[in-house]
């Protein structure tokens, strides 16, 4: 219930802190006044509606119990039944009033407005647009903010066009490399799903992490392999935000997937006894639908903030996929707001999921170091390894990327660092989890035996 309850909540706050971030830059961007308050006004309700009952949820469900709280959880849980619904239609009708969000100056001209007759105004808006200025404070200027007036249908993707005689070389090495991870991933969910002894939970996460590394793989790597075979090196406007939205979202839910590998990691050590109660079906479900939809959240905002740039300059990428931070480069928008988004949710992201991983590792060694066994530890650190492993790769590569100052970034260093996250990576999550994990090596061995009976059956019944 608090697990579940934490990430709940978590995600709520998370996705209207977002939705009010994006409004506070609109509305900081508008010029009219009225348009101001009136945007002020109509989320304060809001606002003050979300606070109430957030706060109550909040107290009422992750309040740590103890003998002193039974009285605190019962008034909150008036607040939360009673107190909140009765004061939402109050909160609503005192602070909406039809013309409350309206200054005196907006006012006299609406009454101006509906004093004049139609002909008059028919008349002067036949002249010209002087009497529209009447009702442009009435309108909604936020709209104006987001329209994407780029005149670039398409992006260059130089990729490493630099050296030309290098293209050949890359092509078989990332052509080997994309079969590799293809043929290690899909072989790994297969294997899951075929040997009754690896559905357990550790297991149910990794067929996702090598769902989640096909994926990522699969965003970028066709397009560059294409581009090197036909020489064709352009990518359409439409297909670099859909390339950028889909990397990024894979990308944020693998982060989030380590996250709850290593949390299974910690209750299988630290709690064996109620394992398989506290890792239930459902909360199994529950943390992988958390991790798309954490993934999801982030490509969202980031392509959101995309669709405002123009670009109406160079179209070259000195890149082989769509990188976010060189697309802000190309624009010739005012892209501060894309580049603090980017920043701090990079990191965000990046010290949440390594801080609760750093934390269910160091609950994992302090209960190691107190078995006496030594069996047992080695059991302990074997199967622990492999995510260690997996998680420092992904989470250094990342760092290194997206969480430098951008005087410092080189583009020779990111498209070399690049290569390892979309491609070296995902091809050495399975190696790494098969040959370092004695299960994954003895459910091969068996299924292994179990078609070569099958093919030798075929063969005598010839």
């Amino acid at each position: 219930m608090l697990s579940c309850a934490g990430f709940i909540i978590a995600f709520l706050v998370l996705a209207i802190l977002v939705s009010y971030t994006f409004i506070l830059l609109t509305i900081c961007s508008v010029r009219s006044a009225g348009g101001r308050h009136k945007a002020i006004f109509t989320c304060t309700s809001h606002l003050t509606a979300v606070t109430l009952f957030c706060g109550s949820a909040a107290f009422l469900y992750l309040h740590p119990l103890s003998s002193h709280a039974e009285e605190e959880r019962k008034t909150a849980s008036i607040f939360y039944t009673v107190v909140t619904p009765m004061l939402n239609p109050f909160i609503y009708s005192l602070r909406n009033a039809e013309d409350g969000w309206r200054s005196p100056e907006q006012r006299d001209e609406r009454k101006d407005i509906s004093q004049c007759q139609f002909p008059t105004c028919k008349r002067d808006l036949h002249h010209g647009h002087a009497s529209f200025q009447h009702f442009q404070p009435l309108l909604p200027p936020l709209t104006m903010v987001w329209t994407n007036h780029s005149v670039v249908t398409e992006f260059t993707l130089a990729g490493f066009g630099d050296r030309p005689e290098l293209q050949e070389v890359l092509l078989v090495v990332f052509l080997t490399t994309y079969l590799i991870n293809l043929v290690g991933n899909v072989g790994m969910i297969l294997l899951i799903n075929c040997e009754p002894r690896l559905h357990t939970p550790m297991y149910f996460f990794l067929r996702h992490l090598s769902l989640l590394d096909i994926s990522f793989s699969s965003c970028i790597i066709p397009k560059f392999l294409l581009s090197l075979l036909t020489g064709s090196r352009t990518i359409s406007y439409r297909g670099c935000l859909t390339q950028f939205y889909f990397y990024v979202m894979f990308g944020t839910a693998e982060s989030f997937l380590l996250v709850a590998m290593a949390y299974d990691r910690y209750v299988a050590i630290c709690n064996p006894l109620r394992y398989t109660l506290v890792m239930s079906q459902g909360l199994c479900l529950f943390l992988v639908a958390s991790c798309y939809a954490a993934g999801a959240l982030n490509s969202t905002v980031h392509t959101v903030a995309m669709l405002r740039l123009s670009f109406c300059a160079s179209h070259c990428l000195d890149h082989f996929y769509c990188e976010g931070a060189l697309l802000f480069a190309l624009s010739c928008s005012d892209t501060s707001i894309n580049n603090v988004l980017m920043l701090v949710f990079a990191s965000c992201t990046v010290s949440t999921t390594s801080t609760a991983t750093l934390l269910s590792y160091g609950c994992i060694l302090a209960t190691v170091l107190q078995t006496r066994s030594p069996r047992a530890r080695r059991k302990a650190f074997s199967t622990c390894t492999s995510h260690l492993s997996v998680t420092l790769l992904f989470y250094g590569v990342i760092a290194f990327m997206y969480m430098r100052p951008g005087a410092k970034r080189s583009v020779k260093l990111d498209k070399v660092a690049s290569i390892f996250y979309t491609a070296v990576i995902p091809m050495l999550n399975p190696f790494v989890y098969s040959l370092r994990n004695q299960e994954v090596r003895a459910a091969l061995s068996r299924v292994r035996r179990k078609a070569l009976l099958v093919c030798h059956r075929h063969r005598g019944s010839f």
